[in-house]
């Protein structure tokens, strides 16, 4: 039998106008080229995606409802809700689908202008940045009426472009609240601004890793290169705290000594 023989459904389970929607819509002009059939994403964002991932488990597995989903909903959901419809092992992973034109012609081969984009990106940004970064030094002469309520504003927009979510706007302004009184109380800025760099590889290196291990945590203690990296970034987060308590510790003993001796 010919695959495909009809329309095929491309479900997302996010909402239209993010980064997961506007991938699966690039995907979806690339299969219907290569399938020479139309392939039609739909948007099911309720509870999460959760319901729609749920959904698709329910159906009869027959090639034409694909879901198109990141790792999270794979690999962190669930762990935080052990009571979902649905488990990793569900579902068949697509690494890359043939072209019947064209044998071995991937769809992965969609990543390529995005990586040409990144590459452009940063020509256009270093050929922008050089001649005006007088003029952007400038713009911290504004005067702060003026410049806040922009910046502010740009936030907002910016955070809810993302994933069209009204959560991470009370996200940031949490963020903002507790970033402001962390500011009060003279804590250093430089480990928050590492966290935001390093953060997101983070969270995608977790994901990963709980995708190869369907699930389970204890990848981080069954792998030695793991198991060690885990221990020494638990050494050295504790070395602050286990130094100032030795020091205490060995300073109350040396009173406690000077006071025997008198």
């Amino acid at each position: 039998m010919k695959y495909p023989e009809k329309e095929i459904t491309l479900v997302v389970p996010l909402a239209s106008g993010g980064s997961t929607d506007v991938n699966a819509r690039a995907t979806a002009k690339l299969m219907s080229k290569y399938l020479n059939q139309p392939v039609v994403v739909e948007n099911k964002d309720d509870a999460g995606g959760i319901t729609a991932m749920t959904d698709l488990v329910r159906q009869k597995p027959d090639g034409y409802n694909l879901q198109f989903a990141g790792d999270g909903l794979f690999s962190i959901q669930p762990i935080l809700q052990k009571n979902l419809g649905y488990k990793q092992d569900n579902f068949d992973f697509l690494v890359g689908t043939t072209s019947p034109d064209q044998p071995g012609q991937y769809f992965s081969a969609a990543c390529y202008p995005l990586i040409a984009s990144m590459y452009i990106g940063n020509i256009m940004l270093l050929v922008l940045n050089l001649p005006l970064v007088g003029l952007f030094i400038n713009i911290l002469r504004t005067p702060k009426n003026l410049l806040m309520p922009i910046i502010l504003v740009l936030c907002i927009v910016g955070a809810y472009a993302v994933n069209n979510s009204v959560t991470d706007l009370w996200i940031m302004m949490i963020a903002g609240v507790v970033g402001y009184f962390l500011e009060k109380l003279g804590f250093s800025t430089a480990p928050l601004i590492l966290a935001v760099v390093i953060g997101p590889m983070l969270e995608d290196a977790l994901q990963q890793s709980l995708l190869l291990s369907h699930g389970s945590l204890t990848i981080f203690i069954n792998q030695p290169i793991a198991c060690s990296l885990l221990v020494l970034t638990s050494i050295v987060t504790m070395y602050p705290l286990l130094s100032k308590l030795i020091r205490m510790f060995f300073r109350k003993r040396v009173q406690s000594n000077n006071a025997a001796e008198r």
